[in-house]
């Protein structure tokens, strides 16, 4: 597997016509020692509008419409206000059966019961 990678870079590196456009391709990475990489970064909080729907192939349109008419909500003054930016296109996952036959989840009410009856 290794040994194929290298030979596609090397294909690859051929039909480069020059040092500066393989650079272009594939950028040299930046040196940053291992310990700044762990270091987790804070979250970035985005103010943008979540538009959050179930996936399915056929809600993939949706997505394109509302991008494609965006400029027709920043046109209105009160939509505007709340899609200054496009809206951030969330997918959840659809229910299976064994979400539906299977409680996994339990409250903590009754997690804090169970774990006084065992004391």
């Amino acid at each position: 597997m290794a040994q194929e990678i290298v030979e596609g870079m090397l294909i690859m590196k051929s039909y480069a016509t020059s040092f500066k456009a393989w650079n272009r391709v594939y950028p040299v990475p930046s040196k940053i020692s291992r310990t700044d990489a762990l270091i987790p970064r804070p979250e970035q909080s985005s103010q943008r509008t979540k538009l959050i729907m179930t996936y399915h192939p056929h809600n993939l349109v949706a997505r394109k419409i509302v991008l494609n008419n965006l400029s027709v909500l920043q046109a209105d003054p009160d939509a505007r206000e709340v899609f200054d930016e496009p809206p951030l296109v969330v997918y959840r996952r659809a229910k299976n059966i064994r979400d539906m036959l299977v409680r996994s989840r339990i409250s903590a009410s009754r997690l804090r019961n169970h774990t006084l009856q065992e004391t």
